[in-house]
């Protein structure tokens, strides 16, 4: 009489393809996340070794040294392009972890290898910046103390007046709606968690359509259903819920700054995409919780 109905499942346990299936899945979204933003961070860097990318503070090496002239902002992306073999190297690394684990099924080894990801990108970006500004510190270095011919006339210097078509007040209110519309999304999450969690702890969520942790195991019966949600939403309100706050701190310290608007469009996408491998670990979490439990 605990028994849920719904079609199509078969005993209420997922079979070894559907797991392999459902894994496979997950490594190439986490795959392509990871090798789109390689493309992207080498693609810049090589227009910007070519000179057909200007100084700018959205894309490229973002340091204030590569910044100071246009030498050493083609340095400095010069310097990083030589690391596009290793950015080759990590995804060809990152495809086959992935991929073999999720070929033996293993969901939640999936999930570990996919965080694990973005981490590690994050170390290489923080690597190649840091050899970027290197490079673009030693031309500076030299320009500055190369000396000119006595018969070189001195010609008057160049300054290239960056173009304000925004105001510092406009670029202040700029920011800050753009923080306010990302730490909206970011509390809608939070508050979708929240609640989720709480009707999860009173045994209030019901199996419906699109809601809580849902699999063939945990709809099997209603004390599988229980206990896995609440397995499932404690994963991710005390995993993915301190995400979320440090995302909001980091919008509003953005909006502090008067970043421009494509900033939060890259942090605002970001920290969804990062819900991605607690959602994952949630559902195999739930689904383990589920199975040590009888019908």
């Amino acid at each position: 009489m605990w028994r849920i109905s719904v079609r199509g499942h078969d005993g209420g346990r997922m079979s070894p393809a559907a797991i392999q299936g459902q894994a496979i899945f997950w490594a190439a979204c986490l795959e392509l996340l990871l090798v789109l933003m390689s493309v992207l961070m080498v693609a810049n860097y090589r227009r910007a070794a070519r000179g057909t990318l200007d100084r700018n503070a959205y894309v490229g090496i973002r340091l204030p040294m590569p910044q100071r002239s246009r030498q050493a902002w083609e340095a400095a992306d010069r310097v990083a392009i030589r690391s596009a073999p290793v950015y080759v190297l990590f995804n060809a690394i990152m495809g086959a972890g992935l991929f073999a684990a999720a070929w033996h099924g293993w969901r939640l080894v999936v999930a570990f290898i996919g965080g694990a990801g973005f981490f590690v990108i994050a170390i290489l970006m923080t690597w190649t910046s840091f050899k970027a500004g290197k490079a673009a510190d030693a031309v500076d270095h030299d320009a500055g103390h190369r000396a000119r011919p006595p018969s070189a006339v001195a010609q008057p210097a160049v300054i290239a007046v960056p173009t304000k078509p925004l105001s510092d007040r406009q670029k202040t209110v700029v920011a800050w709606v753009c923080a306010a519309v990302a730490c909206g999304l970011t509390l809608f999450i939070l508050g979708t968690i929240v609640y989720g969690y709480v009707l999860a702890q009173h045994q209030q969520l019901v199996p419906a359509d699109h809601v809580g942790m849902r699999d063939a195991t945990t709809l099997a019966c209603w004390p599988r259903w229980y206990a896995s949600q609440k397995a499932g939403f404690d994963w991710m309100l005390f995993g993915y819920g301190p995400v979320l706050i440090l995302s909001m701190v980091v919008f509003v310290r953005a909006a502090m700054q008067r970043r421009p608007p494509q900033d939060f469009l890259v942090l605002a996408p970001g920290t969804v995409l990062v819900a991605l491998p607690f959602v994952i670990a949630a559902g195999i979490h739930a689904d383990s919780v589920a199975r040590a439990i009888t019908c």
